[in-house]
């Protein structure tokens, strides 16, 4: 019979609260500049859709060898990421 190792729930908690702390700092750290570039408040779901824009754009401008289809792709992801960042940036607060 295999001896099985049961963590009581409170050490695993901590450890899972721990790990999401650590794992979230730096998209805070990154939603505080851009809070300064654009003066105002950018939450951390902004603070995705704007890094996935420049992630798009970047891939989309690469001047790697890629197929015409991939950089169109790439070029059509850009397009929606920007899309997507301009509505969520341009909505106006609910405060």
């Amino acid at each position: 019979m295999e001896k099985q190792l049961i963590l009581p729930a409170p050490w695993m908690a901590a450890v899972v609260a721990k790990a999401a702390e650590l794992t979230n700092k730096p998209l805070k750290m990154l939603a505080n500049y851009y809070s300064q570039v654009l003066e105002r408040p950018v939450d951390g779901r902004e603070t995705r859709l704007l890094l996935e824009a420049q992630a798009a754009f970047f891939l989309a401008i690469m001047p790697v060898g890629y197929h015409l289809a991939l950089r169109t792709a790439c070029l059509a992801w850009a397009v929606w990421a920007v899309v997507k960042c301009r509505r969520r940036l341009c909505q106006q607060p609910t405060d």
